[in-house]
């Protein structure tokens, strides 16, 4: 007669292997976090739309613009009616029109210096 199986009677062979080797789960893990990484990353960066620096000055001629930032050439914002930012670059020329414009069509102007001492780039 034979005696009912135990536990402990059980044979290696009948244990179910994983469906994955356990070597290969370390690397499946750290792809997948860095794909979730690269995700959050991506999602939390706001989208700076480009703008040529005529079509940017159309936008506050319009009252498209609610806010600009300016340092050195470069000019980043918000346009009025959404949450969407701009920038555009100024041409090396300086444009004695461009600050008169803005106050004009009420635009929240903000500068940063360039971080260069006595403001040279």
């Amino acid at each position: 007669m034979t005696a009912p199986n135990e536990p402990g009677d059980r044979k290696p062979s009948d244990s179910p292997k994983p469906a994955i080797p356990n070597q290969y789960s370390f690397l499946w893990l750290s792809a997948a976090i860095f794909l979730m990484v690269l995700w959050l990353q991506d999602s939390g960066q706001p989208k700076l739309q480009v703008l040529a620096y005529s079509e940017f000055k159309t936008a506050v001629i319009n009252g498209q613009v609610a806010a600009v930032t300016l340092k050195d050439e470069r000019i980043t914002g918000q346009f009025s009616d959404a949450d969407a930012g701009f920038q555009t670059i100024r041409p090396p020329m300086e444009d004695p029109v461009l600050l008169n414009l803005l106050e004009e069509a009420d635009v929240t102007i903000s500068a940063t210096p360039s971080g260069l001492p006595g403001g040279k780039s």
